[in-house]
């Protein structure tokens, strides 16, 4: 396994376990998903639909009874968003978000000021319902941060306590 070093690069060295128009998602130890955009494509509610649906999907039979999820969004390579895109995200984080214990994201490398109110605004959301959320400056950051290495049913599994997975690491 390897950690890319460019913001660019696939987050891991290893094949994806899914990929939808230009976006990887990578199943992780410890317990959760790192979705990396790695094409300039536009954030809209078809993509939207694929996280919350079968992305969300592929995570939630891997570690069916799990709270304490991590989740890293890397949307270096994203060109803007629809507001139904955002929608449909915040929907959906408001019904399951209690699994997740913390997300990171990195923020498109064009970010108007408008759309990073927009992300701190979600970022209060994600608060509100008990997720340590955060923006990072790559997926190497968020991997070396939380410790994630790509998942593999032949490894054993990493277990972190949420006590361990605080905001000031």
């Amino acid at each position: 396994m390897g950690v890319a070093t460019a913001r660019s690069r696939p987050a891991f060295a290893c094949p994806p376990a899914l990929r939808f128009r230009g976006v990887a998602a990578w199943l992780t130890q410890p317990a959760g998903a790192l979705v990396q955009i790695q094409e300039p494509v536009r954030g809209t509610s078809e993509l939207a639909e694929w996280l919350v649906g079968p992305a969300y999907d592929l995570l939630a039979a891997r570690f069916p009874d799990r709270d304490g999820l991590l989740f890293v969004l890397d949307m270096t390579e994203m060109l803007g968003r629809s507001a139904a895109a955002r929608s449909i995200m915040l929907r959906k984080a408001r019904t399951i978000g209690s699994r997740f214990s913390r997300v990171l994201l990195v923020p498109p490398l064009v970010t108007p000021p408008m759309y990073l109110q927009s992300m701190q605004l979600t970022f209060v959301l994600l608060r509100s319902v008990g997720i340590a959320a955060e923006f990072v400056d790559s997926s190497a950051t968020a991997i070396e941060r939380l410790g994630l290495r790509p998942f593999d049913e032949a490894a054993p599994p990493v277990e972190r306590r949420r006590d361990e997975l605080s905001v000031s690491e």
